[in-house]
């Protein structure tokens, strides 16, 4: 006696006619409602995939996940899945973790040296040979990295592991004078390799801070998995800061962690005295510091990369080039294994050490100096 047989797809209304045809004047087709809570489920302008409606098994998500995981490396789109998840599907949470797959594409969890540059190139993909993208492959020794990344260590056990796998030993000097209480520090450091020495600060400060630690690094690094949470991104050269970066700065150095700063922004260059030290530094641990009542604890890293790394950046500050050290790193960091490096720890730098007698230029000049003469 009813009025309407509502159908919530055109299969169902197919197979309502199919048995219940004497009924097929009373059958009417709707789709599930969606609500969006007045607001955008998703922002992103590219392609993408997206599912709804995971709270039942008989949607099958969890095949659609591991189809997604197959292929995931092999296209462009993001997989989006909206919609509550309630205990009796909480599997579907189980897995997206298990199998690293909740940082969404941008997140680098196996390097693809190809398939970057072929999403990149676009349409002229076709144009690059795959020889070419071998070689570099190769040459940053992708195999060797993606071996590692695969672990899926996360945080300062990264960082660790890092060393680890590199077979790198570190000698510390000094952790006794990393301040213990409030408020945290501010530990600055000369940045001599651009990679290993980062990772080795991150595993020496986090260990003894127990995992209390953010880096000021370049935005690139977010997209490592294992140290996006460490990580508080600022712009590269030729990009636009992130409009979030004062908002990320004022959580870092106002909350409970120990920031990690290389105030020379790149990795340190030979001089023309053949000595290698970095470039100046800036002033922006100097004004934070001073705003947030944080001591200042000075690092010198000790350790050089090879001799090509140096001549590369001397040709290019020479001729006026791009930074075409920089893709040198990785092998900078491959060369590193079985190394042995100094970290000497100098004592707190009270923040009520700058004054106005200096100027926060010349201010951060000063501590650079104190780093070199540890």
């Amino acid at each position: 006696h009813n009025d309407k047989i509502v159908a919530i797809s055109e299969f169902d209304k197919n197979e309502m006619y199919q048995y219940y045809g004497k009924y097929k004047d009373k059958i009417i087709r709707i789709y599930n409602p969606v609500c969006a809570e007045q607001r955008e489920i998703v922002t992103e302008k590219e392609p993408f995939i997206m599912a709804m409606n995971l709270q039942f098994h008989h949607k099958n998500i969890i095949t659609l996940l591991k189809a997604y995981e197959k292929i995931m490396d092999k296209i462009t789109e993001n997989l989006y899945l909206v919609g509550n998840v309630p205990e009796r599907v909480s599997y579907l949470k189980e897995y997206v973790k298990e199998h690293h797959m909740e940082e969404g594409k941008d997140t680098i969890v196996r390097l693809d040296i190809d398939g970057i540059i072929r999403k990149k190139a676009g349409n002229r993909a076709w144009l690059i040979p795959r020889f070419l993208t071998r070689m570099l492959e190769n040459f940053i020794h992708q195999d060797f990295i993606n071996r590692y990344l695969c672990q899926g260590r996360v945080g300062v056990d990264f960082c660790q592991g890092v060393i680890e796998y590199l077979g790198v030993t570190v000698h510390v000097e000094g952790e006794e004078n990393l301040p213990s209480g409030e408020p945290p520090c501010i530990v600055v450091s000369n940045h001599p390799l651009g990679a290993i020495d980062g990772v080795t600060l991150g595993y020496v400060i986090g260990k003894h801070y127990e995992g209390r630690i953010k880096y000021l690094v370049g935005d690139f690094l977010m997209h490592l998995k294992g140290l996006a949470p460490l990580c508080v991104p600022v712009k590269q050269s030729g990009k636009q800061q992130n409009r979030d970066f004062p908002l990320m700065v004022q959580k870092a150095f106002g909350g409970t962690d120990n920031v990690i700063m290389f105030p020379a922004g790149l990795c340190s260059r030979q001089q023309d005295d053949g000595q290698i030290r970095d470039i100046a530094w800036h002033k922006f641990f100097i004004k934070k510091s001073i705003q947030y009542k944080r001591d200042v604890v000075p690092v010198h890293f000790l350790g050089e990369n090879s001799p090509r790394f140096y001549r590369v950046a001397r040709f290019c500050k020479k001729w006026h080039l791009p930074n075409l050290a920089k893709p040198l790193l990785p092998d900078e960091m491959y060369r590193s294994q079985g190394k042995t490096y100094a970290v000497r720890i100098g004592k707190p730098i009270p923040w009520q050490t700058f004054d106005k007698t200096r100027t926060p230029d010349e201010w951060a000049q000063w501590v650079k100096d104190q780093v070199y003469s540890l």
